[in-house]
């Protein structure tokens, strides 16, 4: 959710190409912004939706990724 809630994010494939999240299984998906199908702006704007509730629920001087992150896991229930 922490990067589709920024939409696309990678200019080119090298810049995609690296294990950034230790652990993570997430991949990198070619995104064309002009052939973004609905139903996936939907998902990013829901997805940013709830990143943002994450955020906005914490105090301002800890609003960094991994605080959000893991606020967001609370939230959702996930791991």
């Amino acid at each position: 959710i922490m990067v589709a809630s920024q939409g696309s994010v990678y200019e080119t494939k090298a810049s995609a190409s690296g294990d950034y999240h230790q652990g993570c299984r997430c991949v990198p998906v070619p995104l064309w912004r002009d052939d973004v199908p609905d139903a996936v702006r939907d998902r990013i704007e829901q997805c940013q939706a709830m990143w943002d509730e994450a955020q906005m629920s914490l105090p301002q001087s800890n609003r960094g990724s991994a605080a959000t992150l893991a606020q967001l896991r609370h939230q959702t229930g996930g791991h």
